[in-house]
């Protein structure tokens, strides 16, 4: 990926020693922007990012099908979502 003053900063791809994987936009060293997250259980997080932590638009990928489509805030689930497990349901999430 791309470096400035020693970070990672553009895009770019992470693949630390656990199995975690991060793909995606960098700024002065940290998720930024929009970007992929594959956890090492296989789950995965596909959508924005600021400051390192999942902000605005993304979805939560469970590896056994289940999945959440909606607003994050700080890292968490936040506003109006729609997670799906079989059926869709919609409704209002602050997790």
């Amino acid at each position: 990926g791309e470096w400035k003053d020693g970070k990672y900063h553009g895009k770019g791809k992470l693949i630390y020693a656990d199995g975690r994987q991060y793909e995606g936009e960098w700024f002065h060293g940290v998720n930024h922007g929009k970007g992929s997250f594959l956890y090492a259980n296989g789950d995965r997080y596909v959508g924005e990012y600021r400051g390192g932590k999942q902000h605005g638009q993304g979805k939560f990928l469970w590896k056994n099908g289940d999945k959440y489509v909606g607003q994050w805030q700080n890292g968490k689930r936040h506003g109006k979502v729609n997670k799906v497990k079989g059926e869709r349901s919609t409704g209002n999430s602050e997790v």
